[in-house]
């Protein structure tokens, strides 16, 4: 048998032969030299035996004991024993062992549990199918996203994610600053602020109740948006540090970030459309809330680090991840009086996180994964932060019960912050949301909610005509239902009256006036006298004989004919009064009105046929041939025509040079010398003959009349580049 010798450690000092007994001393002499092969312990050459033993080569040895050859570590070490002829010969048998130093044992966490012993197969069990392939790196992994059934969920587990994600340490701060809960340790306090001033708490749905369809996975999501992005009517905008641009390389950036994050310049992609999306794909779940006015798709793009700074919604949303992966963090906030009186304060300041998030109450935190959907209420405040890049869709929608919440932001007048297309969408919101209060039975709600903000509606009213016009049409539908028959006012006139009492002091107290006008209760207000409608006429030039003819119906907008038109063809209006192709005749090409003529209800209704001259071909030259034959139509119909033409001239006298305006001049007075066509409004009536004023009365007119071009190809006169076709004729 070989013996078996291990090097013995001491903590005294290293032994000599002097100081070993006798016996271990001659044995020591009559063998050969040995060297030592660490520093780690004392070194005893009578231990190290020439054959026929088992070395234990610790970690820590690197010369040959028995030659004195060094190596670069154990394990060459051991080689060197077993493998060199030197040594072959005292048959060694070489094993490692652990160093010298004592070692810890670890806790035991995730990583270092021993896995169970497995079952003994039987015929019923089966073995467990792996989550994971065996190639991929565990979840715990930085690079890796987080798993969808593994969210970090409480506050203090998302600022550790944060941390390890390397976010932005401002990012970070202001995130550790906010107080928030989770909805499983949330107080009754809590709860109560948002059923008071939200109408219902946040909360998480699960994806398969609102997605009526599959979804489409990541990386169609991505062929798809580079699909839009190469369309040359792509809308989609791009926020880069709170700015919006449409940048096309920042797009196609934003899309990079989705595989290479940038932490300190993300990118974010709004106002995506896509046919991958179809409608009615993502809906808001029944059961869940008796939600209307269902609409507004909205899909956006939001890599790793970007965050969202607190804001709030025009409406109630639900928001979903699109995709198969992607992670977010929501906080949000009631609208209680002192976090509104918090946000008005901020102002037009962007960083109102960092301003006022340590002061909000009532948050609340939640984690939105692919697997989830969160339904936010009206108007609640809240920031988001995405841990991992993804798509994300979001619906608007409304409540019976929001009515409430926007009165009390409008009666805040928070919306003054906003941007005037959002602060309009705000009360356009407001109208739907009391009309859907009022026709599912809570009209108590509704009336309390238009009493608060009645002054706010009847000032907005008054410079917003399609705001008043929606208004008054819910009111009238209101005032005419059964919904308004017993209702007490809950103002202090009001009181519960009969069904004409509360309506006619609905009427009288509480709605626009050009409501009770409608009505014919006017409550002894006056009115003032109503004007005689002028009757609309629609002229239109005759191919051959250039004369004005009234054909019935009524066209707004310019016509600029291919070809002459039929005798006296229909004109059916546009939609709202706007010219559309399906309106215009055939053969007829529409012409874009001038900026200023609808503003100042100047509404001519008129066709032109081309005529055949080579001005046709000038830059503006044909627009310039129809405003002036427009022009002399309707210069004797009086002095407020010729003004209201003079000021929608303009638009064209900045826009056209002024030999193409000398050339179109001296061509239309040559042709309606030669024959004066008379005017439908004055039968029987001749145009009053042009006079050609002199240099020196020129002067005086309230406009310049422009002469022939000079030799130069400029024309005569003080002003040549900014005078006009002359309004007195």
């Amino acid at each position: 048998m070989p013996q078996t010798l291990t090097p013995r450690q001491s903590p005294t000092m290293r032994q000599t032969i002097e100081d070993a007994p006798l016996s271990t001393a001659v044995a020591a002499a009559a063998a050969p030299d040995r060297f030592k092969p660490c520093d780690c312990c004392d070194f005893r050459p009578d231990e190290w035996p020439d054959s026929n033993a088992t070395l234990h080569i610790r970690p820590c040895m690197r010369k040959c004991p028995y030659c004195g050859v060094t190596v670069a570590d154990a394990s060459k070490l051991r080689r060197h024993l077993t493998k060199i002829l030197a040594h072959e010969a005292q048959n060694l048998m070489v094993v490692p062992v652990s160093s010298g130093r004592e070692t810890k044992i670890r806790k035991r966490n995730v990583d270092n549990i021993p896995r169970p012993t497995r079952p003994t197969r039987t015929a019923h069990v089966e073995r467990p199918t792996p989550t994971l392939p065996l190639n991929t790196k565990q979840p715990s992994s930085p690079k890796q996203p987080q798993l969808d059934n593994h969210p970090p969920k409480t506050h203090q587990d998302q600022i550790r994610y944060m941390e390890r994600e390397k976010f932005d340490p401002e990012v970070i701060k202001t995130f550790k600053q906010l107080k928030l809960s989770t909805p499983a340790d949330i107080s009754p306090e809590v709860t109560q602020l948002w059923k008071d001033h939200n109408s219902r708490v946040p909360s998480i749905i699960d994806a398969r109740r609102c997605w009526a369809a599959e979804r489409p996975t990541d990386a169609k999501l991505f062929a798809a948006t580079i699909e839009q992005l190469r369309s040359p009517t792509s809308t989609c905008t791009v926020i880069r540090r709170g700015e919006p641009t449409n940048d096309i390389s920042a797009a196609i950036e934003a899309i990079g970030q989705l595989v290479y994050p940038h932490c300190w310049n993300p990118l974010k992609l709004v106002d995506l459309r896509s046919d991958i999306l179809p409608d009615g794909i993502f809906t808001l779940p029944k059961g869940v809330v008796h939600a209307y006015e269902v609409d507004n798709l909205q899909v956006m793009l939001t890599p790793k680090y970007y965050c969202t700074q607190l804001h709030f919604d025009n409406s109630d949303g639900l928001s979903s991840i699109i995709g198969e992966t992607g992670l977010k963090i929501f906080a949000t906030f009631p609208n209680t009086p002192h976090n509104t009186s918090l946000f008005r304060s901020t102002g037009n300041n962007e960083a109102k996180l960092e301003m006022i998030g340590p002061s909000l109450e009532g948050g609340l935190t939640f984690p939105l994964t692919s697997t989830s959907v969160i339904d936010l209420p009206c108007n609640c405040f809240h920031a988001v932060w995405t841990l991992e890049g993804c798509f994300l869709a979001a619906l608007d929608f409304t409540t019976p019960a929001s009515v409430g919440v926007y009165a009390h932001l409008l009666s805040s007048e928070v919306d003054e912050l906003m941007e005037p297309e959002r602060q309009r969408d705000l009360f356009d919101w407001f109208i739907n949301a009391f009309e859907v209060a009022w026709r599912n039975h809570h009209v108590d709600d509704a009336v309390a909610a238009w009493l608060r903000v009645a002054d706010r509606l009847t000032e907005w009213a008054s410079t917003e005509p399609k705001f008043l016009e929606e208004a008054t049409r819910v009111c009238e539908a209101f005032l005419t239902s059964k919904c308004s028959e017993d209702v007490a006012c809950p103002c202090e006139e009001g009181g519960r009256v009969g069904v004409d009492g509360f309506r006619g002091h609905f009427e009288e107290c509480h709605v626009f006036p050009s409501l009770r006008k409608r009505r014919g209760e006017t409550r002894g207000m006056a009115t003032r006298p109503k004007k005689k409608a002028r009757k609309r006429r629609t002229v239109r030039l005759s191919a051959k004989t250039a004369k004005p003819v009234v054909i019935p119906g009524r066209w707004d907008g310019y016509l600029a004919a291919s070809k002459p038109l039929p005798r006296n063809p229909p004109f059916p209006t546009g939609k709202r009064g706007r010219a559309s192709a399906s309106s215009a005749p055939s053969g007829a090409d529409l012409v874009r009105p001038p900026e200023r003529l609808y503003r100042w209800s100047h509404r001519a209704d008129y066709a032109v046929p081309s005529p055949p001259h080579p001005i046709i071909t000038a830059t503006m030259g044909f627009q310039v041939a129809i405003a002036q034959q427009v022009y002399d139509i309707f210069v004797p119909r009086g002095e407020a025509h010729r003004r209201r033409w003079d000021e929608s001239w303009i638009h064209y006298r900045q826009r056209v040079d002024a030999p193409v305006l000398a050339e179109a001049a001296a061509l239309f007075r040559r042709r309606q010398d030669a024959e004066t066509p008379a005017c439908v409004g004055n039968t029987g009536s001749q145009r009053p003959e042009r006079k050609m004023p002199d240099k020196g009365s020129a002067k005086k007119s309230k406009g310049t009349v422009l002469k022939s071009a000079d030799k130069g190809g400029k024309p005569a006169g003080a002003a040549p580049q900014d005078s006009y076709l002359d309004s007195e004729v």
